[in-house]
């Protein structure tokens, strides 16, 4: 599995909504996504309105069904469960909240993610999971050992045994998909982002066969 996070928008009185993020939640890339590109209420609101996302990219867009080699990632794009993979709304949608980032906050804990973003009183908190702190996002310092989202090393994304993606079967792939996620890392997420392109490629739902 990738990296999730939950990403909310809470206001004055308490309410709010929710969705989740399924990979790369970490402040490294959603978090840094979230302070340069989706940095105010209205852009906050756009990407709760899409519900459930599988990953997060700089624009709400959907990507393209070409990837270029140079950028595998195509982090231009976002990829929504119920825009792009036809899940049910009332499964994807939103989740409101009624108690603010106290109920955010237990929600968080309770699930399986690593990270919390919330939109409020005007900009974006953060909360590492295992902290339980709530901290301004734009003062949280990143890793200085995490590569930057933008520049993922592209030339081992797509590869199984030597074989390209392209020529494996479905089998290969999903044996693939599940390896991976077993070593959790900048790298191997960005691999399984690539098997389930390709899945998509062959007009497959990555939920369903991987």
């Amino acid at each position: 599995m990738g990296t999730r996070c939950l990403i909310g928008i809470i206001n004055q009185d308490g309410t709010g909504q929710y969705i989740r993020v399924n990979c790369d939640g970490y402040p490294e890339w959603v978090g840094r996504l979230l302070a340069k590109n989706h940095a105010t209420r209205d852009k906050a609101s756009e990407v709760i309105a899409m519900g459930d996302l599988s990953n997060l990219g700089r624009t709400l867009q959907p990507k393209s069904d070409f990837v270029d080699d140079s950028d595998d990632l195509d982090i231009d794009g976002t990829t929504a469960h119920h825009r792009d993979w036809q899940r049910a709304w009332a499964e994807v949608g939103p989740r409101d909240l009624g108690h603010g980032l106290v109920q955010f906050g237990r929600i968080l804990k309770e699930s399986d993610c690593l990270y919390g973003y919330a939109w409020i009183g005007g900009g974006w908190l953060v909360c590492i999971v295992k902290e339980g702190i709530y901290k301004p996002l734009t003062a949280l310092r990143l890793r200085d050992n995490m590569p930057n989202p933008f520049e993922y090393p592209l030339e081992t994304s797509e590869q199984f045994f030597g074989k390209p993606y392209k020529d494996c079967t479905i089998e290969e792939l999903e044996a693939e998909f599940s390896t991976l996620g077993e070593y959790p890392n900048l790298i191997s997420v960005q691999k399984r982002e690539s098997v389930a392109q390709e899945v998509r490629k062959r007009g497959l739902n990555p939920h369903d066969v991987l």
